[in-house]
């Protein structure tokens, strides 16, 4: 009899876990689904034909609202329709964890990378790297776009070959300016 008891609690805790992961998950796919219809919203206002990564886009603002404070982190937070809390970082990655993973089960291929390429010299915090290196593995590389832009572009350029293998564009000359 306690057997049975013990295995219904052990059932019924491992079924409330993995209904808040399922609500969480469900949150966070209808985040990323709102801030992918808003982002068209705007880009479609343009002729022409449009091609956009909705999820790429929300990931590099997500690692940049990390590193944001005050009324910034709070506007990002709301144009990103994520929740203002460290957890959303969590659940962000986990999602994309999750795509990637369902392309290698499921027959199509999905990378998904990530890199903060900075100023050389410019202070970063380290709670702000650390949270940037465990939720997004991305890692900061250092380039001098005031002194060098050429050069810092090939470097990028050089990581997405390189790093990045299925990934088959690079930025070309004059794409990047010091004010990106």
């Amino acid at each position: 009899m306690r057997t049975m008891i013990l295995a219904a609690l052990v059932t019924v805790m491992l079924s409330s876990r993995m209904m808040a992961q399922d609500q969480a998950d469900q949150a966070i796919k209808q985040a990323s689904n709102a801030f992918a219809c808003d982002l068209y919203a705007q880009l479609a206002a343009n002729t022409g034909n449009l091609f956009f990564s909705p999820t790429s886009i929300q990931t590099a603002l997500a690692m940049t609202w990390a590193g944001a404070r005050g009324q910034t982190a709070d506007e990002m937070a709301r144009t990103l329709h994520l929740d203002a809390n460290p957890k959303s970082h969590e659940l962000l990655a986990g999602f994309i964890a999750r795509l990637n993973a369902d392309g290698k089960k499921g027959g199509f291929q999905l990378d998904v990378a990530n890199a903060l390429w900075a100023q050389k010299g410019y202070p970063f915090r380290p709670d702000y790297l650390n949270l940037a290196q465990t939720q997004y593995g991305s890692k900061l590389a250092e380039v001098d776009f005031a002194g060098n832009l050429e050069a810092s572009r090939q470097t990028i350029n050089d990581w997405v070959l390189n790093d990045v293998s299925s990934v088959p564009m690079a930025a070309r000359s004059g794409a990047v300016n010091p004010v990106a």
